[in-house]
């Protein structure tokens, strides 16, 4: 707040001895050791003025103190003390130096004691702000506000509160506060978040020992108020700011004061206030700036203490400044005036020289005194902060005419600089880049940019930084800002301004990583940027920025990061971050260039390959562009820019690195133009989106997908697979699939390269859309070799770098090629050269351990061996219980033993994981523990996200806790979470049941269609769909009649609705791949199990006419052992068993079993009373039977005739022709004999099978003998 000043003198004598009068108490027992004297004149404010001074002479102080012997930290005596403050230029005495002394409760203190007092008091560390007036008789001055955390708290509590309303209220209008009244008050205006202890502590503070205080005392207390060193700083900038405007010298300004108030050489303070009354200052800021510039102390204000306070410097600079300002000298006139050129530092002499120069009234001699007094110990001047001395405003020589002379520019041209680079480029005809100042003039003419010819050759002038009249117009246009144009590249500006502080502070790279502390995170290097670099930059934007300085992406910013990102400075995008030159030339400048550089090598006598090894100063045989930069400048001097875009045009890969043939290509051929790579991955890339959109359009989930591709039907898709495949689904012609294309494709469809394709695998590609990119897929081969091949990633680089400590392409590329280890890639060199640039993150044109541990440092063959099983197990189950429960059909106990979970591994992914692999797969599981439970199980495999939407194991579950009475009762067939697409799919469960029904829907359909219209109500269907019996809900009714009722109008059409019975050809193709392997396995059940029914009937062991998964796949593993056959993997047994299951309710009843082998049904004579009979004889006879076949042959085995006559002995004379002897006994025919003890244990489980499975027979007159 404003304070009202009255308009009496103040008094010319010193301020120390007016602080005297203030009067503000100081408690006894802080003096009760000290004798009565004038001290105690010396009070809280006073010691604080007189605390900043000494803490202003601090360092003068304590070199003094240094002197003589002395040490800073020894005390000295009072008097010691007065002498070297005097001598240090601090104007005190006796009595205020004790009271300074009293003030630290001490009677002597070291130097070192007396400035840390000083900065303890003079930053308000006693709590003690001066800022309020007390009437002292003739003069005011401010008395001091509390600042402690009491009294602060009460101030925030009272911020924009009517002190005067608040004060009379609280004290009901009595005209004063008591402690009780306040703590009361405080405590209730601040809902109890300042307590009432807080606010007394608070009020016996303010009220500094009275019982009470009054109203004006309350007011003034608690005002808001702005601290001190704030309005000091706000009040001189502001003075600072009048000067500059209106040109004015510091003497000049100080004169105009005078003139104003009408006053002689000196300003007291009355005429000071008048002084400045356009400024609009507060009398409280009036004081304290008076204050500070009387630095005299004697009440008045002379030109010695104006022009000092002001620049707050002195010396050799203040004469300067004037001129400057009395010239209208611009900075980048001065620098070439003085000719300082790119001059950092300036020594004595030149500096002394300088002064001379500016100011010719300074003789040889008063010169070199100023110069010493500028340099001071550190021997010379930093240039920047002469210019700034000089300038009065921190700005860099290159902000004025960025911000002047450009700014007319941009606003004229606005935002065409692309038409101003061509007029340069056409003038430019050294393609360095620079030009001439004539030239540069006529250029800027020609562009019409808006500025007259003065102007124009006063920038040509500027931009002759060098003084070699030269211009770098790329230079130029880099820094062409502003509205019109688009703002500079954040990146780029980094990079460019870090150079220019790496080059101030004479440091390099490393040096100022080690600095920030080694490699350095992003946050710390964007904390620095904004910091040290770039000040404009907000957080965000300086993260952003710094994250494209790690290059490798490893989350650190080491040497090499930097390093790449400073030489990337010419070229660097943040849009692009690019650690290479994209940008090409235009061709036919491009074509000329080079005949330039022809032209060079020619007069340097250098062929091209001796000019590319000249370049190659890495001998790696590959060029990064700063290689080829550096190099041409050798050669022919070529500006940046133009470099970057030839060395583009080279890199036709765009790989940012460029062999001995790309590099005669085109300096050498002059081919600039574009091509495309001869080679690249864009067909097998181009065949997977055709699979996924195949899969798209025919609605397909991707297990049917994938059936559709495993053409033998063995669960596992092979390259033939694939080829046939390719032709049959996506129409490919076969000379379109030659061996290398497919063997390019087969290896990116193979998730973890073991050169096969699972269902997992299928899955990931086309439901997860995770189709790796040739290289990482390419990487992750390199990887799982190391991992197999080495202990660790140091001996890998190590071998491969045979000890050099870099791999080069020609290490890689002979180390891949001697190994094989990227068989069935087929890459050619230039795929390889790609590929190892892609290791190379910086482009240097070689891989350093840390590129070689970031490209296969987390490749495993034991982590992806574990990431295998997950995926297996993912893509085939539903949850981790269903999964469990697939091992647990190979466990004895409750807990899987290494043994039973190799079963299961097996089982899911046959021939898969060798011995070892199971081993390291069950510790990474198991660990510790003794056995596999659940639990651990569920750990293991709790963050598997599961792709399956059946769930057999659940199924088979349920259906064994039905009875064969249960069963029978059902009208429903048993739903499970079986089949989810079914059950989101009505029209293809209905589909499905029908399929196995005996009523046909169409006759159905047809009684309702009375009129033979095709149509019926939706109310009619219904009743339609119930009379089927099928087993359908009412919600699955309802979802059908939605389904087939297209236009919402209750009608159902017989076409539209018979239509959506027609199977889709990718269904037809599966159930054809399919019917092979049903044959098979068909008549491997008449082979060695009598029949399909035997067998169903033989593993219903609870004869409830339904087989669980798990009772079809102990079925299918005995039939297995029985051929001999191998075993399926456990998702060809799924998929089979989704087959045969046409109601798809997860499980298999009669019906289902003989309808998917109908095609092999068996000659009626099987459902015969005639086969039961001879069944049964056989099996009652079998221990005679087996004595006689062993006393005609021991071994095993007779021929089919004496088989034939021995069981007709037993028959009672019932004769059979040929071709039921041949039906008989085929069951244990091997290798042309008769199996006479498998045949006789086959009949035995027969007749127990017919005995559990009562069945009704057909008259012997019924049985077809027919083939």
């Amino acid at each position: 707040m404003r304070n009202s000043w009255s308009g009496s003198q103040v008094s010319r004598k010193p301020l120390s001895d007016l602080m005297r009068s203030q009067q503000v108490s100081i408690d006894q027992d802080q003096v009760s050791n000290v004798a009565s004297d004038i001290t105690d004149d010396y009070t809280g404010p006073s010691l604080a003025l007189f605390a900043k001074i000494i803490w202003s002479k601090k360092l003068v102080f304590t070199q003094l103190a240094q002197q003589g012997g002395l040490r800073p930290r020894v005390k000295m005596s009072p008097s010691e003390l007065l002498s070297l403050l005097k001598r240090s230029g601090v104007a005190t005495n006796m009595h205020q130096l004790k009271a300074f002394l009293r003030y630290m409760q001490v009677e002597s203190a070291s130097p070192l004691d007396i400035v840390e007092a000083a900065r303890a008091l003079g930053n308000n560390e006693s709590g003690l702000t001066s800022i309020e007036e007390i009437d002292t008789g003739e003069e005011k001055f401010p008395v001091f506000v509390h600042t402690d955390r009491y009294s602060e708290r009460v101030r925030e509590v009272l911020k924009d509160t009517d002190l005067k309303a608040f004060f009379r209220e609280a004290t009901l209008g009595t005209g004063v506060m008591d402690i009780d009244s306040f703590a009361t008050a405080i405590s209730l205006k601040s809902n109890g978040r300042v307590r009432q202890i807080e606010a007394q502590k608070a009020f016996e503070k303010i009220a500094n020992g009275n019982e009470n205080f009054t109203e004006e005392e309350f007011v003034n207390a608690f005002k808001n108020y702005e601290r001190p060193g704030r309005t000091l700083t706000h009040s001189i900038k502001i003075l600072k700011n009048w000067l500059r405007d209106e040109k004015l010298t510091t003497e000049q300004g100080f004169e105009y004061l005078l003139r104003i108030t009408g006053a002689n050489k000196t300003l007291n303070f009355d005429q000071f206030v008048i002084g400045l009354t356009e400024f609009n200052f507060s009398q409280y800021e009036l004081y304290l700036l008076f204050r500070e510039i009387d630095s005299k102390q004697d009440g008045v204000i002379d030109l010695t203490e104006w022009m000092n306070k002001i620049y707050e410097s002195s010396g050799p600079y203040q004469s300067l400044r004037d001129i400057v300002l009395e010239n209208n000298l611009q900075t980048d006139d001065l620098l070439i005036k003085m000719d300082l050129k790119d001059k950092q530092n300036i020594g004595l002499a030149e500096f002394a020289s300088i002064l001379q120069k500016m100011d010719p009234t300074l003789t040889a001699g008063k010169a070199v005194d100023l110069a010493k007094i500028a340099i001071g110990k550190q021997g010379y001047v930093d240039l920047q902060d002469f210019l700034l001395q000089l300038s009065q405003k921190p700005v860099d020589y290159e902000g004025d005419w960025k911000e002047q002379i450009l700014r007319k520019i941009q606003n004229h041209i606005k935002g065409n600089v692309e038409k101003m680079k061509k007029i340069f480029e056409d003038a430019d005809e050294r393609n360095n880049g620079k030009l001439p100042l004539a030239d540069f003039q006529h250029c800027l003419h020609k562009a019409d940019i808006g500025l007259p010819a003065i102007e124009i050759e006063r920038l040509a002038r500027i931009l002759d930084r060098k003084g070699d009249h030269l211009v770098d117009y790329t230079d130029f246009l880099d820094h062409l800002e502003g509205k019109n144009l688009s703002p500079p590249d954040p990146l780029k500006k980094t990079i460019l301004r870090l150079i220019v502080f790496l080059r101030q502070n004479s440091l390099a790279p490393a040096q100022l990583l080690k600095r920030l502390g080694g490699n350095v995170t992003i946050e710390t290097f964007a904390k620095f940027i904004r910091i040290k670099v770039d000040k404009r930059l907000d957080r965000v934007t300086a993260y952003e920025v710094s994250n494209k300085f790690d290059m490798n992406h490893d989350g650190i910013i080491d040497i090499v990061d930097l390093s790449a990102a400073l030489n990337s400075k010419s070229y660097a995008s943040f849009s692009r971050n690019s650690p290479f030159p994209t940008d090409k030339l235009n061709q036919e400048r491009a074509k000329g260039i080079i005949r330039d550089v022809r032209n060079a090598l020619i007069q340097k006598r250098m062929n091209y390959k001796d000019a590319f090894t000249a370049f190659d100063t890495k001998n790696n045989g590959m060029l990064t562009c700063k290689e080829f930069s550096d190099g041409i400048d050798k050669v022919i001097e070529l500006s940046q820019p133009v470099k970057n875009g030839l060395f583009a045009i080279m890199d036709k890969q765009g790989i940012g690195l460029i062999d001995y043939k790309a590099f005669c290509d085109v300096i050498k051929e002059g081919d600039v133009h574009e091509k495309e790579h001869g080679d690249s991955w864009s067909w097998e890339t181009k065949i997977i989106h055709m699979i996924k959109k195949w899969i798209t359009q025919e609605g397909i989930s991707i297990e049917n997908a994938f059936r559709a591709f495993d053409k033998d039907f063995d669960g596992m898709m092979s390259k033939e697979d694939l080829r046939q495949s390719l032709v049959s689904i996506l129409k490919l012609e076969e000379r379109e699939i030659p061996s290398s294309r497919l063997d390019r494709l087969y290896k990116l469809m193979d998730n973890y390269k073991r050169n096969s394709v699972y269902l997992a695998d299928f899955k990931i590609l086309f439901e997860e859309n995770k189709v790796q990119d040739w290289r990482d897929s390419a990487k992750q081969q390199i990887g799982l070799y190391l991992s197999k091949k080495f202990s660790d990633n140091i001996r890998s680089f190590e071998f491969v770098s045979q000890l050099t400590g870099k791999i080069t392409f020609q290490h890689f590329d002979k180390w891949i090629q001697k190994n094989q280890i990227l068989q069935g890639f087929n890459l050619t060199n230039e795929l390889n050269q790609q590929l190892f640039a892609s290791l190379d993150f910086h482009r240097k044109g070689y891989l350093l351990q840390h590129d070689w541990d970031l490209a296969f440092g987390n490749i495993s063959w034991n982590k992806q061996c574990l990431d295998e099983l997950k995926d297996a197990i993912r893509s085939t189950f539903t949850d981790t219980n269903n999964a469990f429960s697939h091992f647990q059909r190979y466990a004895k106990g409750s807990e899987l033993t290494i043994s039973d979970f190799s079963e299961g591994v097996h089982a899911l992914i046959p021939d898969r994981f060798s011995s070892k692999d199971i081993n390291d797969l069950w510790q990474q599981i198991v660990g510790p523990n003794p056995g596999l439970s659940f639990p651990v199980f569920k750990q293991a495999f709790e963050d598997v996200k599961f792709l399956s939407r059946l769930s057999f194991c659940k199924s088979s579950m349920k259906s064994r806790s039905l009875t064969r009475e249960s069963r029978r009762d059902l009208k429903t067939p048993f739903s499970t979470l079986s089949y989810r697409s079914y059950e989101e799919d009505p029209l293809k469960r209905l589909q499905s049941m029908i399929s196995v029904s005996n009523t046909r829907i169409e006759n159905i359909f047809s009684e309702i269609d009375s009129t033979s219209s095709g149509k019926v109500s939706s109310f009619e269907f219904r009743k339609a769909l119930r009379r089927l019996n099928l087993g359908l809900t009412a919600r699955e009714i309802d979802n059908i009649v939605m389904r087939c009722d297209a236009n919402n109008n209750g009608i159902i059409d017989w076409k539209n609705f018979n239509n959506q019975f027609v199977k889709s050809g990718v269904e037809n193709q599966i159930k054809g791949i399919a019917s092979e392997k049903i044959e098979k396995y068909t008549e491997n059940m008449f082979s060695y199990m009598l029949s399909p029914r035997d067998a169903f009937n033989q593993f219903d062991k609870e004869r409830s006419g339904y087989l669980s998964f798990e009772a079809f796949v102990n079925l299918m593993t005995k039939l297995c052992k029985l051929s001999k056959d191998q075993i399926p993997s456990f998702t060809v047994l799924r998929d089979l068993f989704e087959i045969i299951d046409l109601r798809k309710d997860g499980v298999l009843d009669v019906k289902e079993w003989i309808s998917t082998f109908k095609s092999h049904a068996p000659m009626p004579w099987e459902n015969s009373q005639l086969y039961d009979d001879v069944c049964l004889s056989i099996s009652k006879h079998r221990k005679g039977l087996l004595l006689t076949f062993e006393a005609l042959s021991g071994t095993g085995f007779v021929s089919f005739t004496e088989a034939k006559n021995i069981i007709t002995s037993i028959l009672k004379g019932t004769k059979l022709p040929d071709i039921l002897w041949n039906q008989i006994l085929r069951v244990a025919l091997k290798d042309g004999k008769i199996d006479y003890k498998f045949l006789l244990e086959v009949y035995k489980n027969r007749a127990l099978t017919k005995q559990m499975h009562p069945k009704s027979t057909a008259k012997p007159e019924e049985i077809s003998l027919k083939a």
